[in-house]
């Protein structure tokens, strides 16, 4: 494989799929055998797909997920790793003044109790 990988004057893609026809290989083992680049396309998908499986078979049996909350991420760390912060920060730039307004009036701290 590496005297083909080799032939071709570009940089070689390995895409790795478990459960393929092609052996699965790992990073090292596609670089010595001429890849310049493996990706792992489908993997996150997969690993998804199993895990939601198992929560609809918890909830279903349950009713609830708390047996399971230790395996989640939760809302603030999920906040933080789509970088919710960030991306609020650049909405800002693009609010109209209309939402301005809007967002003025339904503030928590603009609410006035009864």
């Amino acid at each position: 494989m590496k005297k083909v990988t080799s032939g071709f004057g570009t940089l070689v893609l390995a895409n790795i799929l478990e459960d393929g026809r092609a052996t699965l290989l790992n990073t090292k083992k596609s670089e010595f055998i001429g890849y310049d680049l493996a990706i792992f396309y489908v993997s996150s998908v997969y690993v998804i797909g199993k895990a939601v499986t198992g929560l609809m078979r918890i909830v279903k049996s349950e009713g609830m997920t708390i047996s399971v909350i230790n395996k989640m991420i939760l809302f603030e760390e999920f906040n933080n790793l789509i970088e919710l912060p960030e991306i609020r920060q650049i909405e800002k730039q693009y609010v109209t003044d209309r939402a301005k307004k809007l967002l003025d009036i339904t503030s928590p701290s603009k609410i006035k109790p009864p």
